[in-house]
Parts: C-alpha cells; structure tokens; sequence
C-alpha cells in the first residue's frame, strides 16, 4: 500500500457505538449477519455476510458509499428481497467509517480495485455480483477495471465516478453544512434534501437511527480518505463486465442525466439504464430500488456481442 493516511475513530467507545447500532439495525430487521474478518494487505476488512456457507446460492457483493457502511443498506430492512435466495456479503470500506482498518487508499490508483480482490480472494469468491452506492459504485467500477473475470454482473446505483458531484448551491449547501457544522439540525436538513429527498418511506424509529449514524460518523470520526473524482473516459471504457445503471431522479448531490449519459457513451457492455421517479442521493434505502436490483440479479448473464442499454423510467 502506498499511501499512509489513516482515518479513525476519536476513541474506541466510538467505535463501539458503530458496532452497537449495527446489532440494533439487525434485531430492529429480526435478521443476523455473520461477522467475517479478512486480512488484506491493505489492512483488516470487515463484511457481515448472511448464507456465507450456502454455496449453492450466488453471492452478492455490496460496497457502501463515502461516509457510511455496509449496514447502511440495511437500515430500511429492504434488504429482506435478496436474503433467502443469495449469500450477502456487505463491506465495510477501509479508510471509511465502519468496522474496517482506518488505511486509506489513493482513490486515484488502482489500490480500491485490488483491495476489493483480496477481500474477494479472502471471502473464496472466485466469481460474484458487484453492487455498489454512489461512492460503492465507483469502488465496483475501480474493480471492473482490475479484475473483471471476478464479476458476474456490476450493478452501480446513483455511482459517484461517471460525472462530478453537483455544483447548484442548494446541493453544496446541504451538503457541506453538516461537514462544516455537524449538528443534529444540520444533519436532518441533509438527510431530508438529499439522502431522502424523494421522499423515500422510512419509519420513525429508522429515520432517528439514520440521522444518528451519520452524525456520529461525523463528529466522532476522523476523515482522512480521498474524496470521490470524476474518472477518465480511458478507465470507464476499460471493462466490459455485464453492467447495469441505476438511478434516482431526485438525486441532488449526483447529476443522474450525466451520469446516464456518459454511462451511455463509455461502457462497453451497458445492458440496462433505469431512471426511478422520486428517488434521492440515498438509493440504496429505497424499497423500489432493491426489488429492480433483484429484477436484475433474477436475469441471465447474456455473454458474447456487446449490447445497446435500454432507458427505461419507473
């Protein structure tokens, strides 16, 4: 590993209360994962995994975006449609807030891609579904690159890495004000205008444990990891793994028509391009969103000549 920034927790308690309110999310879903250790060269990574020994199941990898964790995903229980059919593993990014070494890759390198191998490698999966979040999105795409004969299909959902973050001051406002000042007012005007600004339905008692995961994250954690980047032409037209878009409409912090549009132009092998009517920056909260992921995971791999994607709007 090239890099030596390190982010991490204030204190251990603060680490701890990251893997209290994990259990907390789990016994809120009456759904436990298996805790799983993987040594990499890059440091320790953690992923909760759920069926990790039924191998007649296909395995679904799931990266989290910047900032947050694999459990994040699970916060609206509206993992449930995937938990029966495939082994779930959801990963902790390293260098981000979660279970995983604090060790920072250079986003800008290849070091993502090859971190993601190794857990691969550690995990026994030869091959695998890749999905990923906004920043998860750019990590699955920085593997595509790498290692593409280790994905079965690459779902990227509202992905960081096809265009900048949006420049309106509306986004940058609600955005940054949390980062500048992270307070629970603050916290909440993000989370209402950006990570559920469609709208998404979430219940009380989940909605108050997003907002305290994120605030925790950021008054209690030291961020020291590169931000997301628009990447090259040259690395997004590098990979020509079976690859899938999806996107929220009412995203305010990622443009979803540049990134459709450049998704468009770049990717060899674009199956599918979908658009969901109020969905925000949090996609991977959304119940829609989950059960298209579980449409697409549901469809054959169509291997040989490189496919037109198709538009579709839901």
């Amino acid at each position: 590993m090239k890099t030596k920034r390190i982010s991490s927790y204030k204190s251990p308690a603060d680490k701890q209360f990251v893997e209290d309110w994990n259990n907390k999310i789990q016994t809120l879903n009456s759904s436990f994962y298996e805790k799983l250790s993987v040594q990499t060269s890059f440091g320790e990574t953690v992923v909760l995994s759920l069926n990790h020994e039924g191998r007649d199941l296909e395995p679904v990898v799931i990266l989290p975006g910047a900032r947050t964790c694999g459990m994040f995903w699970d916060v609206n229980d509206n993992l449930k449609p995937l938990k029966k059919d495939y082994r779930l593993y959801l990963v902790d990014a390293i260098g981000q807030p979660g279970l995983s070494s604090g060790n920072s890759p250079d986003v800008k390198t290849k070091e993502f891609g090859l971190w993601i191998c190794e857990v691969l490698d550690g995990l026994k999966l030869d091959k695998t579904n890749v999905v990923g979040a906004s920043f998860g999105g750019l990590l699955g795409m920085k593997l595509a690159n790498v290692a593409p004969e280790k994905i079965i299909k690459l779902v990227l959902m509202n992905p960081i890495g096809f265009s900048y973050i949006s420049l309106a001051p509306s986004s940058l406002f609600y955005n940054l004000l949390p980062i500048l000042f992270p307070n629970n007012k603050n916290v909440v005007r993000f989370v209402n205008n950006i990570v559920l600004a469609g709208g998404e339905n979430l219940s009380k008692e989940r909605r108050e444990l997003l907002i305290e995961i994120i605030l925790q994250t950021l008054q209690k954690f030291n961020f020291s990891a590169d931000y997301p980047y628009k990447m090259g032409d040259g690395e997004l037209t590098g990979w020509s793994v079976p690859t899938y878009v999806i996107v929220g409409e009412k995203d305010a912090l990622i443009p979803h028509k540049k990134t459709v549009q450049i998704a468009r132009k770049t990717v060899q092998n674009l199956k599918s391009v979908h658009i969901l009517k109020d969905i925000g920056h949090g996609i991977e909260l959304s119940k829609t969103a989950i059960e298209l992921l579980s449409e697409i995971l549901k469809t054959e791999t169509v291997n040989g000549n490189l496919t037109t994607a198709k538009e579709k709007s839901l």
